[in-house]
């Protein structure tokens, strides 16, 4: 069974194996509510339960053996098939294409007030709270512990680094982002951070991602995966001496590489 997909790290993002290190004991109750097994897996996705077993077998669907039995997590199956997708309906872009002309541009969404630089070096829970930190001072987070642990909570599911240096942080539901949030956030981190990427390298480029719309989300993925494939991009980037200069970059690399959007 193949899913319209993407061509880049997110479709082969998650694995087996990366369900293995949820943090249960912190995360009981909701965990459980999601739990899902074999049969009711197959049943979410819409799919036989040998194909399920086929793409099991191809590591390409996330899942951890439990007891000798396969279990799924909803949440990580609703991210894994989203970042596979590439349409959606007309009826559920409708308003989002309307409003930008189906384009959606990195740099026009982030405000130099937004962009983070330097992000320090440290441990994920610290390399988050300095991405809160401009809508801290806006006031449109007040409570940074919550939030971020909200963050580490959808990091504890499997990593939101992509490979190519980059991260796309965000919490498990779009609604639990803040009200008034931007939709998106950029740090720069130019000495690089493990942050348990697919690729084993450090991640430099993080984008927050606070929109509350799981097309804008989608949308969103793909342009950064996309945009960020390109070795000179990201040197570049790393050389910016300035947020500005950084939009700056980001915008006219866009225009080169999506001449049409």
């Amino acid at each position: 069974m193949q899913f319209p997909g993407i061509d880049s790290p997110f479709s082969t993002h998650y694995s087996c194996q990366k369900m293995s290190t949820i943090d249960t004991d912190r995360q009981k109750a909701p965990l459980w509510d999601e739990v899902l097994t074999l049969s009711e897996a197959a049943s979410y996705l819409k799919l036989a339960e040998r194909t399920v077993h086929r793409m099991i077998s191809r590591n390409e669907v996330p899942c951890a053996r439990v007891g000798g039995q396969w279990r799924f997590v909803k949440s990580v199956l609703d991210d894994w098939l989203l970042s596979r997708m590439q349409v959606l309906p007309r009826n559920e872009l409708a308003p989002f294409l309307d409003a930008t002309g189906g384009i959606v541009r990195l740099a026009p969404m982030i405000d130099s007030r937004h962009v983070v630089d330097p992000v320090e070096p440290g441990e994920p829970a610290a390399v988050l709270a300095q991405l809160v930190r401009p809508l801290a001072r806006q006031g449109i987070v007040v409570d940074v512990a919550r939030f971020v642990e909200l963050l580490l909570s959808r990091e504890r599911l499997s990593s939101t680094a992509v490979g190519m240096g980059v991260a796309v942080p965000h919490v498990r539901r779009p609604q639990d982002n803040p009200p008034g949030a931007p939709p998106l956030l950029f740090g720069i981190c130019r000495e690089g951070v493990p942050f348990d990427a697919p690729d084993g390298k450090p991640v430099h480029f993080f984008f927050l991602l606070c929109t509350t719309s799981e097309v804008v989300h989608l949308r969103l993925l793909k342009r950064i995966t996309l945009l960020f494939r390109e070795q000179t991009i990201r040197d570049a980037l790393l050389s910016c001496p300035s947020p500005a200069a950084m939009l700056d970059e980001l915008r006219r690399r866009e225009a080169t590489l999506f001449p049409g959007g």
